[in-house]
């Protein structure tokens, strides 16, 4: 009970710190998802059900408050809160929790729809325990570990606005948000339908940079 009060008492300086000391409660956040994350899906059930309703409220009320576009340590905020969010509510395993957890972001007012949100790993195991069950097996092939043995096909659409030959050769890379095609005439940055961007929408290009095929061009995405 002590240390129940104790981590009560810490959850309400998290939400207090929200607003007067901002970087302190990112720090925090920061810290939290670490511990969540390191769990393993359905590893709270044992634990006080108090407590975890006390910063499932904590974190449900951060993730779903709005920021604006020009307020970046908000909006990290409350990108870090809902990755602990999904964290907290995987490691509790309450199927209730993870309903309502996911009903209030995609009901929320479309603040997370710009925002980068952090996969958590218990996430990805619990994803990884869900397909070993459906196949049967413990142990997973994944493209990382055994590569694309023929071809891979998971989405498709026309670049209405981009016209390409039918033997030209493009360079494509993404960052996440958009597609970049290095063709013959020129880069575009394309829309991929992810992170709020419209896809097959030409953003940007230019013809000051092109796909020189007898140089070997190559086309990466490096994050400073």
């Amino acid at each position: 009970q002590i240390i129940g009060i104790g981590l009560c008492g810490v959850f309400e300086l998290i939400k207090e710190t929200r607003f007067s000391h901002p970087s302190l409660c990112l720090r925090s956040l920061q810290a939290l998802l670490d511990m969540l994350q390191g769990q393993q899906p359905e590893g709270f059930q044992t634990e006080p059900p108090d407590v975890l309703e006390s910063l499932f409220q904590l974190l449900l009320e951060t993730t779903v408050r709005s920021t604006g576009p020009n307020d970046p340590t908000g909006q990290a905020i409350t990108a870090l809160s809902c990755a602990c969010l999904f964290s907290l509510v995987v490691a509790w395993g309450d199927t209730g929790k993870i309903l309502q957890a996911v009903s209030a972001i995609l009901t929320n007012n479309g603040s997370h729809a710009c925002q980068t949100i952090q996969v958590p790993t218990i996430l990805n195991a619990l994803q990884r325990s869900v397909q070993a069950v459906l196949v049967g097996k413990i142990q997973i092939q994944d493209w990382f570990g055994n590569g694309i043995k023929r071809a891979a096909l998971m989405n498709k659409w026309v670049l209405k606005e981009v016209a390409i030959d039918d033997d030209e050769h493009c360079l494509l890379q993404t960052d996440g948000s958009f597609l970049y095609l290095l063709c013959n005439d020129g880069l575009y940055k394309v829309g991929s339908g992810y992170s709020g961007t419209v896809r097959g929408h030409v953003y940007n290009s230019t013809s000051r940079v092109r796909n020189r095929t007898e140089k070997r061009s190559w086309l990466g995405f490096a994050q400073v």
